[in-house]
């Protein structure tokens, strides 16, 4: 990926350009660079993007009246050792817990496998004609059983104040009996050239 953005809003400017040419803007971009990405729902400001940082892009497009949801996160530059260790440990989650994602199974026991995680928000939410739909898969929300054909975006993360960042990895994923992916996330984290680093 190459990009002439500078800085947070440029880049959400050239991700809302694109988003148009295919459908309609869901929601405002989340483009988020180092300690911003540690804000669920930061809004893009003049924060320069520069090498070594980690970069989060949260955006949702409509298609039909549908809509999508899907948070990626890259390494601009290079990634750093910490950055790599943060984001295996929410990608080798993701995959632990997609599998999970069959009709009559119950969301407690999903919960129960990402309890180390200590997000600050839901393991999944539905998906449709809204970007946010009931029901959500939470342990502040009613337990349920999940029925085949529901769509959700999963969106495992990991935030540390420590380290000055946040990873998250969200797609839609599809409930049946081989739960189906809609949206591919990349085994090692991303590195994402920009042409003035």
């Amino acid at each position: 990926m190459l990009s002439y953005a500078k800085t947070e809003l440029a880049l959400a400017k050239e991700i809302k350009k694109r988003i148009i040419d295919y459908g309609s803007i869901a929601f405002e971009p989340i483009v988020a660079v180092g300690k911003n990405s540690l804000q669920v729902h930061h809004k893009p400001e003049n924060r320069k993007i520069s090498k070594g940082k980690i970069l989060l892009v949260d955006l949702g497009l409509s298609y039909k009246n549908y809509c999508c949801d899907i948070t990626k996160c890259f390494a601009v530059g290079y990634a750093t050792k910490n950055a790599k260790v943060l984001y295996e440990k929410v990608y080798d989650k993701f995959f632990e817990i997609r599998k999970l994602f069959i009709p009559g199974i119950n969301t407690k026991e999903i919960l129960e496998r990402v309890r180390e995680l200590k997000m600050p928000h839901a393991l999944a939410h539905s998906i449709g004609l809204e970007v946010h739909e009931e029901p959500v898969i939470s342990e502040k929300r009613k337990q349920f059983k999940l029925k085949r054909n529901m769509v959700f975006a999963l969106e495992p993360a990991l935030y540390s104040k420590k380290l000055g960042f946040g990873i998250r990895l969200e797609t839609e994923i599809v409930v049946r009996k081989k739960p189906k992916i809609l949206t591919k996330i990349q085994e090692e984290i991303p590195i994402v050239e920009i042409w003035h680093s």
